[in-house]
């Protein structure tokens, strides 16, 4: 049986920049597609001046979606493909917080990693700090292929999330986990703090996202996305946590309006969604609340950081 690793596809984002000048949008001029970030060298770029994402730290969150006033978290079942029944898969559904003790794979927490060396993976950007997202079950990570289809004939799909993150004196960006019931983060504004964050202060980015990321239990599409997003700090404030108790933190609030962009240029509003991240300057974003595309909520609060 063939091993087959999908890994998050930054140089999709990079292809995509070419089409920026064709789209015939007047909203073009003010919105950058550039994150401020600086070349670097090394096992792993960009990482030896960070202060919160280190090499070698973990970040563990808990997490929650949340629909029709009831709290649900991310199953997953092996199987076949949608789209080919010889390539098999983790497969997704939402399932109540109960139910999800009796699920085999259900997720219940997500683990972030800055990696200590690159090693070989092969991400074209030297600018971003490498790091590792993870699926936790109950006691342990998501298998790369379960048991019991080790020795199925095809192929397995098994996300192993390699991407990146910025950090730096202009400011912090990352992506948070995108697979899985968790690909709805990819229509959401990233969570990005521009520096220094005072109250009242407003920026802007915008990506050009592909129909790799098309799902049939979130939203199908061909082409391209065009994502705009506004970003205000709307507070400074403490938050109670599970883990942190009291913390400090400052509110940032984002809002991405998307357009589908077609292969003829047309372009038409498709939706809006909406974040809303806890930011602390010693252990990065806190908690993210995220208004999803399909409706749904996502919670995401830090439980832990660990260092080695």
């Amino acid at each position: 049986m063939k091993k087959k690793f999908v890994l998050s596809l930054m140089f999709v984002f990079s292809v995509a920049q070419t089409l920026f000048a064709q789209i015939p949008d007047s909203l073009e001029a003010s919105y950058p597609s550039k994150i401020p970030t600086e070349q670097c060298e090394g096992d792993n770029p960009c990482s030896a001046d960070n202060i919160i994402f280190t090499p070698g730290t973990k970040f563990i969150y808990s997490y929650h979606f949340l629909k029709d006033k009831k709290e649900y978290r991310c199953a997953l079942t092996p199987g076949p493909s949608e789209k080919d029944k010889n390539v098999f898969q983790y497969n997704w559904k939402l399932v109540t917080l109960d139910a999800s003790l009796k699920e085999k794979f259900a997720i219940h927490r997500l683990t972030t990693e800055v990696l200590s060396k690159k090693g070989g993976i092969n991400i074209p950007d030297k600018d971003q700090t490498i790091i590792q997202h993870k699926y936790r079950l109950i006691d342990k990570d998501l298998p790369e292929i379960p048991a019991e289809y080790e020795n199925v004939q095809g192929e397995w799909v098994y996300p192993l999330e390699i991407t990146g993150v910025v950090e730096n004196q202009q400011n912090v960006w990352m992506h948070f986990h995108r697979d899985y019931a968790f690909r709805t983060t990819m229509f959401n504004p990233f969570p990005y703090a521009q520096l220094p964050l005072t109250k009242g202060k407003k920026w802007k980015w915008k990506q050009l996202i592909s129909d790799y990321w098309s799902d049939n239990n979130l939203l199908s599409w061909k082409d391209y996305i065009m994502a705009y997003y506004d970003y205000e700090v709307t507070d400074q404030t403490e938050i109670t946590t599970a883990k942190f108790g009291r913390i400090k933190c400052t509110v940032i609030t984002g809002t991405a309006t998307l357009q589908t962009i077609d292969s003829n240029m047309k372009v038409d509003l498709l939706a809006k969604t909406k974040m809303k991240a806890y930011y602390n300057e010693g252990v990065g974003f806190v908690r993210v609340d995220y208004d999803n595309i399909d409706g749904t909520q996502l919670l995401i609060e830090l439980e832990s950081v660990e260092k080695e």
